[in-house]
């Protein structure tokens, strides 16, 4: 720092400008005299100073205040603008909806099977003055009117939700018609013959007419096929007095049934659910008015044939499959509408009913149905690959075998066991022999779990692989007492195991160590089985 003071001498001093007793020392050099004040002023604005930053001052500008209207002034008139009710909650909504649909056609049911019921009871007293033609001609009135006031309602624009739960219920009476007409066996005299030829005809045009009316059913080309299954599960119920028929009656309507509705399905367009055919659309079980009529149809052969003829129930597991069979395909092949949980759920339970029902007294029948679910199962497998599918395939295979060698008459199964007991010296354990027996079907096995892991599923291959090694190992397990079945089982073992190894480009090396040590373990198994043999 450079200090000019009066004498001609200059004098330098190097002072930090931050020391905190700079300015006290300036002060004391002020009082003494040494420096003047501008001298101070000078020093402190050239080495004492920092740039202060200014805020620039915010300008308010207030808007013009404009002149209030007339209107505002004069004492107004407030107008209250209507409020929006409020959003009614969906679902009460929907209940409420769904309540009054259901109470009108409930209350029409009702209302009809009160009349029927009320009919039944004043007859009751007079009923056994009436003949059988007679007793029959009750029924067929009612089926008469009921289909002439659904006629007549339909041509009401205010009417077509009764006309059309009379039309529907006159629909469902054609075939209890056909029952009553075989119950009361109407053929046996004169009247009931004419009875019949008058009814017959008449039900026969009444369902053809229903079929094609656009208030019950608008979809007409759909109509034709359907229209021959109804009759058919319709007349299904003649001849009962037949032995025999009424199973043969059974099956012949889930054939008609089954045939019928996978031609419907799979090659014919369903048309566009629109305002018109409204009875085609799906409900909430996917199952239009159409079908719910035919399942009616035959449901009511299965109930006829159950608890009124007393049908031995075991011969008509097979049916009961079939249905069952039938409800997987459909909701396996219907478009995406079609739900899948309800109708999944209940072929498997019908798949599975049909097998307990068989699987003791008709063995036949039982490979029929265990059939229909390893395709299930098959089809199941190849949409989710689950590994619980591919165990109940599996489990399913393996008791198909049990269920073919049933079939075996006994005597053959006694001289076949005869001679694998001979030739393997098993007297003691004839049950080893099912340690090579059931060696075809292990090859089964790895030959599905090996087009798994072809197919990239990796998971369900590694499942597959887990099932076939447990079965291998316990199938080589009750081969161990006996030398012989031991040996060939550890051969045949080697065998499946040098195949999948050559097979696979890339084999692990735990399957390569597995196959050289079950091949150590064959040949010194086949050398104790000679020396036990010599």
């Amino acid at each position: 720092m450079s200090l000019l003071v009066d004498r001609s001498s200059k004098i330098l001093l190097g002072l930090p400008s931050s020391h905190p007793k700079l300015l006290e020392g300036l002060d004391i050099w002020l009082q003494l005299g040494l420096i003047s004040d501008s001298l101070v002023r000078q020093v402190c604005q050239q080495f004492l100073v920092c740039p202060v930053q200014f805020e620039p001052e915010r300008l308010i500008i207030s808007e013009p205040l404009q002149p209030l209207p007339l209107a505002a002034v004069a004492p107004s008139i407030r107008i209250k603008t209507p409020k929006k009710p409020p959003q009614p909650n969906l679902a009460p909504w929907i209940f409420q909806s769904l309540g009054a649909q259901l109470r009108v056609h409930w209350l029409l049911l009702l209302g009809l099977f009160l009349v029927l019921v009320s009919s039944g009871v004043l007859a009751a007293s007079h009923w056994e003055r009436f003949p059988a033609s007679g007793q029959y001609g009750v029924l067929f009135a009612y089926t008469l009117s009921f289909w002439g006031l659904g006629f007549w309602a339909s041509k009401q624009n205010n009417l077509k939700s009764t006309a059309r739960t009379f039309l529907i219920f006159t629909l469902l009476l054609v075939p209890m018609n056909f029952w009553v007409m075989d119950s009361f066996e109407l053929w046996e005299n004169y009247g009931g013959r004419l009875t019949m030829a008058m009814a017959c005809p008449a039900l026969t045009l009444i369902t053809s007419a229903l079929c094609k009316n656009p208030v019950v059913f608008a979809n007409i080309t759909t109509a034709k096929s359907q229209l021959v299954n109804i009759l058919t599960l319709s007349c299904l119920h003649w001849g009962w007095q037949v032995h025999h028929f009424p199973v043969i009656a059974i099956y012949l309507g889930t054939l008609a049934t089954t045939i019928t509705t996978i031609n419907l399905n799979r090659y014919q367009q369903q048309p566009p659910i629109t305002s018109v055919n409204q009875s085609q659309q799906p409900g909430k079980l996917g199952m239009s008015l159409f079908a719910a009529v035919i399942v009616y149809g035959l449901a009511l052969l299965l109930v006829r044939a159950i608890f009124v003829t007393r049908v031995d129930v075991t011969q008509l597991g097979l049916a009961i499959g079939i249905c069952g069979w039938l409800a997987t395909w459909l909701a396996q092949y219907r478009h995406p509408s079609f739900p899948l949980f309800p109708w999944q759920t209940l072929g498997s339970i019908l798949l599975f009913l049909g097998w307990l029902i068989t699987v003791v007294n008709q063995p036949g029948q039982a490979i029929v149905v265990s059939g229909f679910a390893v395709w299930y199962l098959g089809n199941r497998l190849k949409r989710y690959t689950l590994a619980v599918d591919l165990a109940v395939l599996f489990a399913i295979d393996l008791q198909i075998i049990w269920l073919t060698w049933r079939l075996v008459p006994f005597a053959l199964q006694e001289k076949v066991i005869a001679i694998g007991v001979k030739l393997t010296n098993a007297e003691n354990e004839p049950w080893a022999l099912l340690s090579v027996a059931l060696f075809p079907f292990l090859i089964f096995m790895v030959a599905i779990t090996e087009k798994i892991n072809y197919a990239r599923y990796r998971k369900l291959a590694q499942y597959g692989q887990l099932l076939t090694f447990l079965f291998g190992g316990f199938l080589t397990a009750i081969a161990a007492i006996n030398p012989t079945l031991r040996s060939l089982n550890l051969l045949f073992s080697t065998l499946v195991l040098v195949a999948i190894t050559n097979r696979r480009s890339f084999a692990s090396i735990p399957l390569i160590y597995l196959t050289h040590i079950i091949g150590l373990l064959t040949l010194c198994s086949t050398i104790n089985w000679l020396l036990y043999k010599s």
